[in-house]
């Protein structure tokens, strides 16, 4: 329906109150309806939530979102440089992980040694792990981690036992449900072509990832350290933003340093940025590179907000969205990433088309 001149004046009348106010735009019954609420931004917000009451959609992310309100944890360290809130993380969040790789390259090990027990059972046979295990990992002064361990996925044409397919569905939905990938890649074997679908999964779901290594206590060639290290490099190309480590679940090695980069990362993909400040970033990516002619249109960017976090959704008006080249917006996403300082989380732009005049 948009915004109506009844909605501007409830929204003067409640601001005269002086109090703490919390903007949804209902009927977003899919991310695609998100594109729809620029309009919305005219009342003033920084951020505007998009659910579905009928559908149940963000409906969990708005009780998180009252009660961390509620409980006026925001405070003057965590405001962004112009004042504009990042958002708030209450300690008693949780962030929700995936363990995900092909069959065998160590990941219930790898799980098993996160979690300090042997909940999975560990086996050199590919597919020991049929399901998905979810363990709530609690942590003094920290957000909990909820960990999920999924099956190995396996390419289609080898996935004919329907428990395997039901297996890799699974383990996809366990990805999709997530806000941190863990990608394992078997350092002996190096990079194949399964663990690039693997990360592709990633980007095509827009979570945050990390890739891991394991068994590399068992690469003492320094040679083969490099050749491991570039074949990663060319198989993550498309996702810069991406940290990882080198480790072995066997010997521990650096497997205590993942939780930490586990939450450096969600505080990244949980970023909400003011519109003021975006639009002041998306003004100088303009001056600094202007946008290009495609096919004989003069493209022209007006105007950003952000309409979603995790990952961080930033909506951009523009005069001929369908005509702006990938390679410019992919230009836009690493000058919001880097002005925004925040160098591992995915980012979203939604394009939609303003009246041209």
């Amino acid at each position: 329906q948009g915004l109506t001149a009844q909605d501007r004046e409830i929204v003067e009348q409640v601001r005269t109150l002086g109090k703490d106010i919390l903007f949804v735009g209902n009927k977003a019954d899919s991310p695609k309806d998100d594109a729809l609420m620029g309009e919305l931004y005219e009342i003033g917000a920084d951020y505007i939530l998009p659910i579905s009451a009928e559908h149940g959609r963000n409906i969990d992310e708005l009780k998180e979102e009252l009660v961390k309100r509620l409980s006026n944890r925001v405070d003057d360290s965590q405001r962004g440089p112009d004042g504009g809130h990042f958002r708030s993380l209450d300690e008693g969040e949780v962030i929700k992980v995936a363990i995900i790789g092909r069959p065998n390259v160590g990941k219930s090990s790898l799980f098993n040694a996160l979690i300090g027990e042997e909940r999975v059972v560990v086996s050199d046979v590919p597919g020991t792990t049929r399901d998905v295990i979810d363990t709530l990992i609690e942590r003094p002064s920290r957000r909990p981690i909820l960990l999920a361990d999924t099956a190995g996925i396996r390419r289609k044409s080898k996935t004919k036992m329907r428990i395997e397919k039901f297996s890799v569905l699974k383990a996809i939905e366990a990805i999709k449900r997530s806000h941190v990938c863990i990608v394992v890649l078997d350092a002996q074997e190096g990079v194949t072509d399964q663990d690039k679908k693997l990360i592709g999964y990633t980007e095509e779901y827009y979570k945050a990832c990390i890739t891991i290594y394991n068994k590399w206590d068992l690469i003492t060639d320094e040679s083969l350290a490099k050749l491991r290290t570039e074949e990663l490099k060319m198989a993550k190309r498309f996702v810069p933003y991406s940290p990882h480590l080198n480790c072995s679940a066997k010997t521990r090695r650096k497997v205590n340093a993942i939780f930490p980069l586990v939450d450096t990362v969600f505080e990244d993909y949980s970023i909400e940025v003011s519109t003021g400040r975006l639009n002041r970033i998306l003004q100088q990516a303009l001056l600094r590179r202007t946008p290009p002619i495609s096919k004989g249109h003069h493209l022209k960017m007006y105007y950003t907000t952000q309409i979603g976090t995790r990952p961080p959704t930033f909506l951009i008006f523009a005069n001929y969205p369908d005509k702006i080249p990938a390679q410019y917006k992919r230009y836009l996403i690493n000058h919001f990433r880097n002005n925004l300082e925040v160098p591992y989380t995915p980012i979203k732009l939604v394009f939609r088309e303003r009246e041209r005049r």
